[in-house]
């Protein structure tokens, strides 16, 4: 089985992420960063249920999270961090602190445009 078959091909692909849902922890593992990309527009109907597929894996997405937190997307980063690292465990969250206090009070001049500052220190103060 390769789970690439899995992944999805369009933002409508509901067979292929109920497929996904299905799987082992340790297949998903290996796609981590491949369904990283599905959560870059919280519209798109896949995203839910690729972000419920991503959430059970906790504490293993944190470099993933980390490289999008280090992307120019704005976006991106906030529907990973509204929709993703806000339902993460606080134990979770905590690992991203770093990166969460630089966008909270030293956000670029698109992050501040994109409310992520806020978004980061919401997530601070509901980590604390």
């Amino acid at each position: 089985m390769n789970v690439r078959d899995f992944i999805p091909q369009h933002k409508m692909d509901h067979e292929k992420t109920g497929q996904l849902k299905k799987l082992d922890k340790d297949l998903i593992r290996s796609v981590i960063p491949e369904l990283m990309t599905w959560l870059q527009d919280g519209n798109w109907p896949v995203y839910p249920e690729i972000r419920d597929v991503l959430l059970p894996l906790g504490n293993e997405l944190v470099p993933h999270i980390r490289y999008v937190l280090e992307t120019t997307d704005e976006d991106w980063k906030y529907f990973v961090l509204t929709g993703l690292v806000s339902k993460l465990s606080k134990e979770t969250i905590v690992q991203m602190k770093p990166e969460l206090i630089r966008i909270a009070y030293n956000p670029s001049e698109s992050e501040a445009a994109s409310e992520l500052d806020e978004v980061a220190r919401e997530l601070l103060r509901h980590s604390s």
